[in-house]
């Protein structure tokens, strides 16, 4: 009876430890091939510059709303993002979780509420490539019809913000590589933003390299690499 009982546990001990390692597995294949598909699409380097064109569609605004302008992601300093079409506006995003907008006249704010979210938690993380932070947060799949891969939230908390995130990458030999990025909100709001003549900073390997590397891309407004160098002095 005792020999039955000890042959009875040690089974179920066994099995259920198959059964958490055949999920530990199955997880990190699953996790692997997610982060296979970003690598697709995601940039891979520290420091770029680029263009974009923005449209976003917002409930009870009849027509899209459209920007034009240029950014500079940096993975030691942050990122700038200057609208200069159909006004000028700034928003600076350090990785020392501080962000500010810069307004036509040059004033300086604190970046406050979804925007800030949006851009520091979501598509800072998309230009820095984060996989792992997408793999842990969003079921990823890569669509058969038109190889879009599509991120969507697994958490209760993010999916209060997010319905979907579709991400395409087209190359080409003359204009190089354009990164269409679709983020549809879960209150049906959606901003799409096409990204483009994307120019790699192969030299930025430190942090001092990378403040004169954006002093030397944005010459006319030097202030803006000051105030991602060192954020606490422009947060007061």
């Amino acid at each position: 009876m005792n020999r039955s009982k000890t042959a009875l546990s040690s089974f179920l001990i066994a099995t259920c430890f198959w059964m958490v390692f055949s999920s530990a597995v199955i997880a990190s294949k699953e996790a692997g091939t997610e982060q296979t598909l970003l690598q697709d699409v995601l940039p891979n380097v520290c420091s770029f510059t680029g263009q974009f064109k923005q449209t976003k569609n917002m409930q009870g605004v009849p027509v899209s709303l459209k920007s034009d302008g240029d950014f500079l992601y940096s993975c030691r300093l942050g990122l700038i993002w200057n609208t200069t079409v159909p006004f000028n506006e700034t928003l600076l995003v350090s990785h020392r979780r501080s962000s500010f907008r810069i307004d036509e006249n040059g004033r300086v704010s604190s970046l406050q509420g979804a925007l800030r979210y949006s851009m520091s938690k979501i598509f800072m993380r998309l230009l820095k490539g984060d996989e792992d932070f997408f793999a842990r947060e969003f079921a990823i799949q890569k669509t058969a019809d038109n190889g879009i891969t599509e991120l969507r939230p697994e958490s209760d908390f993010m999916k209060k913000g997010i319905e979907v995130i579709r991400i395409s990458k087209i190359e080409d030999e003359e204009t190089g590589i354009t990164l269409n990025i679709e983020i549809l909100r879960a209150d049906e709001q959606s901003s799409t933003i096409d990204i483009f003549n994307l120019t790699e900073a192969t030299h930025v390997e430190s942090r001092a390299q990378a403040f004169k590397y954006c002093e030397t891309v944005y010459q006319s407004t030097t202030k803006w690499c000051k105030i991602l160098r060192q954020p606490a002095q422009f947060g007061r």
